[in-house]
């Protein structure tokens, strides 16, 4: 059921927090798996809004761009005490390199996620159900997994339930290691990733650095011909 060497993370669940955490974790060289006990992406129908904040991290994984295509962009928020509008909140004015609220269906989001993480040779395994989780005293825990798949019965009316198919063992080792900390320079780069153009100001609010620090990342990257300054801002060249 699974092959190759044994994960150092085992998430489980592949919603929208779960494909981003293997996808981030995959990203980083971690071997991970990622199961779920259903069998295939969700089909909601309620809206998932993402913030400013929400987006540059998924930004920070190259999706922003296709993600905001998808969606539906929220400037502002009315408040209301039934009929009569009390108040508005500009998110439009809030700055940053995602000024608004994306809202869109949860179910594309995910679509988007799981992608990105077959690009990386990670598969979700759907119908699959974590049944039990043994922690191993030396180092990392044994997880018993069943491959789900459904069985119909019944004559006048039909009925579907799903019963296991097969049981496999994971063994997941507690060998994790700690990225390391991704320099000033680097975090700026990330900031200004696809075509994101942002004026000083900005850039030092998101990082929170002191003016002086973030004046001297930007004049190194900017002498290395990684980035331009334009009338609107700072933009990345690569």
């Amino acid at each position: 059921m699974f092959g190759g060497k044994n994960p150092e993370v085992l998430v489980v669940g592949a919603g929208p927090v779960g494909l981003f955490a293997a996808l981030s974790l995959a990203r980083l060289g971690v071997r991970v798996e990622i199961v779920d006990r259903q069998w295939r992406t969700r089909a909601h129908s309620y809206a998932l809004a993402l913030h400013g904040q929400s987006l540059q991290m998924l930004g920070e994984l190259g999706l922003a761009e296709s993600i905001v295509e998808r969606a539906y962009r929220v400037n502002s928020v009315g408040l209301y005490d039934a009929s009569d509008r009390r108040a508005e909140m500009r998110i439009s004015e809030l700055g940053g390199p995602f000024p608004f609220v994306a809202v869109m269906p949860p179910d594309q989001l995910e679509r988007v996620l799981e992608r990105a993480l077959e690009q990386c040779g990670v598969k979700v395994r759907w119908n699959h159900e974590v049944a039990r989780l043994v922690t191993r005293t030396n180092r990392g825990v044994s997880a018993t997994i069943h491959r789900l798949q459904k069985q119909s019965t019944g004559y006048a009316i039909a009925h579907t339930e799903w019963v296991v198919a097969d049981t496999a063992q994971l063994e997941v080792v507690a060998e994790v290691h700690n990225p390391p900390q991704r320099s000033l320079p680097e975090q700026v780069l990330s900031l200004l990733a696809e075509g994101v153009v942002l004026t000083r100001a900005k850039l030092r609010d998101a990082l929170a650095v002191k003016n002086e620090r973030l004046g001297e990342a930007l004049e190194s990257l900017e002498r290395a011909g990684r980035l331009r300054r334009t009338q609107g801002g700072w933009q990345r060249l690569d």
